[in-house]
C-alpha cells in the first residue's frame, strides 16, 4: 500500500543519515545512531502490509538486538501481538547468547521479559 511505501522511503533516509552519524562518530563528532519518528510509527501502525514493512527493516538471517527494535520502533507500530513476541523471544535469545558467561545476573535479566 501507499503508506508502507512511504514508511519505506523514511526508513531509505534513516539508514543514509545513520551511515553519515557512524562515519562522524568514527571521525570523533557525531552522536551515535539515528532512530524512527512519530510520524513514521504512525505510517507503519496504519500500514495493512506491516509483515512486508517488518520483512524489510528486520533481517531473519541476523541475530535480533533490542537495539535494533528500538530503531525502527517496531513495538510501538506492531499490531501482531504473536510475532511480536516471536521478535522479542529472539532479542531474549541474542542477550542470552552474547552474555552467557557473565553468570546467573544475566539470566534472571533475560527472564525478566517474560
Amino acid at each position: 500500500d501507499e503508506i508502507a511505501q512511504q514508511f519505506m522511503v523514511h526508513m531509505k533516509i534513516l539508514n543514509a543519515k545513520t551511515h553519515q552519524e557512524e562515519k562522524k562518530t568514527e571521525n570523533g563528532n557525531g552522536n551515535g545512531s539515528s532512530f524512527i519518528t512519530t510520524m513514521d510509527v504512525c505510517l507503519a501502525y496504519h500500514s495493512q502490509n506491516q509483515d512486508v514493512i517488518l520483512n524489510n527493516v528486520i533481517s531473519n538471517d541476523i541475530e535480533l538486538t533490542w537495539e535494533e527494535m528500538k530503531r525502527y520502533g517496531v513495538s510501538l507500530w506492531l499490531k501482531d501481538i504473536t510475532t511480536l513476541k516471536t521478535l522479542a523471544q529472539r532479542v531474549a535469545n541474542a542477550e542470552f547468547k552474547k552474555h552467557r558467561d557473565d553468570g546467573i545476573d544475566r539470566v534472571h535479566n533475560v527472564a525478566i521479559w517474560y
